[in-house]
């Protein structure tokens, strides 16, 4: 687990031009506890989310989640939006976390991008639930990655579709901003799913 460093929020200097990015940090915690007694190296899934990177339940990011669908949801479909997004949450939380843990593969990732904004995004597809947004300089174009089965990280075809979580990361010192952006599947109106597709 992260320990908090308390940094009060704080934003990126000037860019040429006198224009400053409005990117205010803060300080890099969250509340992440594993069961007692576990008798085998934790998991992922055996980690317990109380409180994410922004101070809210897995309950309350879920909810905000489900409220920035911009589309209309189904009833019968609320309860595979809601586990679907807790499940985002979760290896979400956990892949931040591990961002700000000096020397895991997540940490060595984005320390190579010194000087770009690196984003973690969490969507809502199972098969690539975490990828991480490199910004392009000058005229390299923005880049998407993501672990692959091996634990490699590959660089993507194309950006994600719903991204229902994103937080521009800092390393030094450790800073992260996070949004929660608008997101659409219309399939989700009409028709009961057993998977949210990727679209």
């Amino acid at each position: 687990m992260v320990a908090p460093i308390r940094l009060p929020p704080v934003t990126l200097p000037p860019l040429p031009g006198g224009s400053v990015p409005s990117v205010p940090y803060k300080e890099p915690k969250a509340v992440i506890t594993l069961p007692p007694k576990l008798g085998r190296p934790p998991k992922a899934t055996d980690l317990i989310i109380q409180k994410g990177f922004d101070g809210l339940s897995p309950d309350r990011a879920v909810t905000r989640i489900r409220n920035k669908l911009t589309n209309t949801l189904a009833p019968e479909n609320r309860k595979l939006v809601e586990d679907t997004a807790r499940r985002a949450h979760r290896d979400f939380t956990v892949a931040l976390n591990n961002v700000f843990t000096p020397g895991s593969p997540n940490n060595k990732f984005v320390e190579q991008f010194a000087g770009r904004q690196v984003s973690v995004l969490g969507t809502m597809s199972a098969l690539n639930p975490v990828v991480y947004k490199v910004e392009g300089k000058g005229l390299e174009p923005t880049r998407f990655y993501a672990r692959d089965w091996s634990g490699r990280f590959a660089e993507l075809g194309r950006p994600p579709n719903q991204v229902v979580m994103e937080a521009k990361v800092r390393l030094s010192p450790p800073g992260l901003a996070m949004d929660y952006p608008k997101w659409t599947n219309k399939a989700l109106s009409s028709r009961q799913l057993t998977t949210i597709e990727e679209l």
